[in-house]
């Protein structure tokens, strides 16, 4: 089984984007703990995650870029300068509709998936999934909350964790 969260780890890292290695190589490392996380949790057998994480990885990318895209808009608005007052109430209305449109779209994507998820797992492991991910999101918090207060967190970072 470690073999084959090993290979799932180094298959999902492959695809990841440029970005700076410090950024790249946080992003592989909790990629590579979620993967873990929830291989154990849900006991895939071989054959489950061989069709499982293409699909589950599929869905992730396809929501990350969604918010990454709106964060990189408010990101670049900032950087021009720009305050909440220097905008117009017709350039505020585009930024909240377009982020809402993503969140639809977003929210379109789980329902899809969750049936693939259905389709591919089962039932039980589709909801042990939603679980999974639900609990590794409450340890990394509680390892950042740590890593804060002892001192060790980022705090010259901007933006989101990835």
């Amino acid at each position: 089984m470690k073999n084959l969260m090993m290979l799932l780890a180094v298959l999902t890292l492959s695809g990841a984007m440029a970005q700076p290695p410090e950024m790249e190589e946080r992003k592989e490392k909790m990629n590579a703990m979620r993967i873990g996380f929830i291989t154990d949790a849900l006991d895939l057998s071989a054959d489950e995650a061989q069709v499982f994480w293409p699909v589950y990885n599929e869905k992730n990318d396809k929501i990350e870029n969604l918010k990454r895209e709106g964060f990189q808009k408010m990101h670049k608005l900032k950087k021009e300068g720009k305050s909440l007052d220097a905008l117009s109430d017709k350039e505020l209305t585009a930024i909240m509709d377009e982020k809402l449109n993503n969140e639809k779209t977003i929210a379109q994507l789980n329902i899809d998936y969750h049936k693939r998820f259905l389709e591919l797992i089962g039932t039980k492991k589709t909801f042990q999934l939603y679980e999974a991910e639900m609990d590794f999101r409450r340890e990394l918090m509680q390892k950042f909350r740590k890593d804060n207060k002892n001192g060790n967190g980022r705090q010259d970072r901007e933006g989101p964790p990835p």
